[in-house]
């Protein structure tokens, strides 16, 4: 009787072997070893590489000679050394971040802009019609004749005082008592009450050839030279609540030259200077940008005379591709940029002046612990600086009346503590530079003198200047595609090519893995569920 099973193991003997029937054992299928199928992955990587890099091919070529082999070596190394040299040259360059300023265009139309804000301070800023009404607000109603000559001093000091200029406060020091009442009146709140109203010292205004009211477009604002009257800001609640009501605010110009800005008088009013005064009739203007709390130029206009105010702006604004860059390397701080490094007023871009004046308010909080809302921005904060106060004003005068670059003390030997700022423009600044012209006003009566003055644009258009990149990304691709092409005669797509074929002999050696794996556990589970023969069993 025949067994068909058994005939399937005769299958795999050798009839012809000497030592006679032998059965062998079960051998996996024939596949190539890893090692050869890396070799042949490299081999065909490498002649992927030959038709994308100029000299490649001359070393991998099989009939090449090891002298040519070798000369090649060299010189595709030296190019790939090179390449990488010269990419990190202009890397360093583009780490650098230099920057450069270039006029972007010199004929700028001046309606682009907005008409610069005109500031009119009274150097002497008390209006001595209100005394009796402050005396009312500020003193007890029976107030001593030691509080009232207390406080008739101090609006003598706030007369002239600046905050740059506190030498006038020894005078009041020198009083020998200072009543209660007196010492706890609050500063600014007097400045502010005392100050001079519009309608008591504008005759006239003009603006882009049209009369109207200087009481309505001269509202009383804050700067570092105390209260004034300021044309065309936002900086007051006023002018605030004008910017939202009225959509061309603040106001342009039209054209340029004389007649096309704002012009203005100012008259003289005697009662309003303290009886037996000899002050003179004298005004500091001022001309900022609209966001400015101020300006440290300022211009002093005299009685009797015309002053005409030739304005030439300037913009310089930094490109937004240096915005990867620090504040302190660019030299400039955008408008939506949050910098803790810098002051800033609240509410207002970031100009170096608002980033000035905030320091200076610092430096008056860190002293006395309390700040003066007549020359600053208020703070619900901080308590305003009273009467009692100006004796800590006084002793820190050195301080105050000083402001020190932040490099002054490593190149000068100055012995002075000033404030140190350091404050930096912002990246897109308006600059206005101002000629003066002024000629006596005819018939000028000393008895009631009076100001006129004109402020207008020199001409119709202005200069712009960018800040900008001197080495942009746009500059190191090109560079690099330049360098790869001189040294290894290649490109983008080369690399792209290259990068697409590691990808893909990787995915086909992972696959050959995984299928090999398989492979391997399939033999093993079938050997192992295979019944054992007699056959086998003879092998062993």
């Amino acid at each position: 009787m025949h067994y068909p099973n058994d005939f399937a193991y005769f299958k795999r003997t050798n009839f012809n072997h000497p030592r006679g029937l032998q059965v062998f054992k079960d051998t996996p299928i024939h596949m190539p070893s890893t090692r050869q199928f890396e070799i042949r992955l490299t081999q065909r990587l490498l002649k992927f590489c030959q038709n994308t890099i100029h000299g490649v091919n001359h070393i991998w070529e099989p009939r090449t000679r090891p002298a040519v082999r070798v000369f090649w070596c060299l010189i595709v190394t030296a190019a790939l050394v090179g390449c990488i040299i010269l990419y990190n040259t202009v890397t360093q360059r583009h780490r650098e971040g230099i920057l450069v300023t270039v006029v972007e265009t010199s004929h700028l139309p001046i309606q682009t802009i907005h008409f610069p804000a005109v500031a009119v301070c009274p150097v002497y800023r008390i209006n001595w019609m209100r005394y009796k009404a402050a005396e009312e607000r500020f003193l007890p109603r029976y107030a001593a004749k030691e509080a009232n000559s207390a406080f008739y001093h101090l609006l003598m000091l706030l007369e002239r005082m600046t905050f740059t200029r506190l030498n006038l406060i020894a005078e009041f020091l020198e009083v020998k008592r200072v009543p209660r009442s007196v010492r706890n009146i609050e500063l600014s709140e007097v400045a502010k009450f005392m100050s001079l109203r519009c309608d008591a010292i504008f005759s006239w205004c003009i603006f882009d050839k049209t009369q109207m009211d200087c009481c309505k477009i001269f509202v009383p604002e804050i700067t570092s030279r105390g209260v004034c009257l300021v044309f065309n800001s936002v900086i007051s609640k006023e002018s605030s609540i004008k910017k939202l009501t009225d959509s061309f605010y603040p106001w342009r110009s039209r054209s340029s030259g004389e007649g096309s800005g704002l012009s203005f008088g100012l008259h003289y009013n005697r009662s309003l200077m303290r009886p037996g005064s000899q002050n003179p009739f004298v005004f500091t203007l001022l001309i900022k940008d609209d966001d400015e709390w101020s300006d440290t130029l300022f211009h002093i206009i005299q009685k009797n005379t015309h002053n005409s105010f030739m304005v030439t702006p300037t913009i310089t604004e930094t490109a937004r591709s240096t915005r990867h860059l620090d504040p302190a390397k660019r030299k400039c701080v955008f408008s939506d940029e949050i910098s803790t490094k810098y002051d800033h007023i609240e509410g207002l871009e970031f100009k170096k002046i608002n980033c000035l004046i905030r320091c200076e308010q610092r430096y008056l909080i860190e002293a006395c612990n309390c700040t003066m809302s007549m020359f600053f921005p208020e703070i619900s904060s901080q308590p305003e600086c009273k009467v009692s106060d100006l004796r800590c004003i006084y002793e820190n005068w050195d301080i105050f009346t000083y402001l020190k670059e932040p490099l002054q003390d490593e190149y000068m030997n100055d012995t002075r503590r000033g404030m140190t700022c350091d404050c930096v423009d912002g990246c897109k600044s308006l600059l206005y530079l101002v000629e003066l012209n002024v000629i006596g006003l005819p018939n000028a009566n000393d008895s009631l003198p009076e100001i006129s003055a004109e402020i207008y644009f020199a001409k119709n258009t202005l200069t712009k200047y960018a800040a900008r990149l001197q080495y942009t990304y746009l500059d190191l691709i090109s560079n690099f595609g330049g360098i790869l092409t001189l040294f290894l005669g290649a490109s983008i797509l080369s690399f792209v090519e290259i990068g697409y074929a590691i990808v893909r002999e990787l995915f086909i050696f992972s696959l050959y893995k995984l299928t090999t794996r398989k492979k391997k556990r399939r033999i093993h589970v079938v050997k192992s569920n295979r019944p054992p023969t007699p056959y086998s069993k003879m092998s062993k």
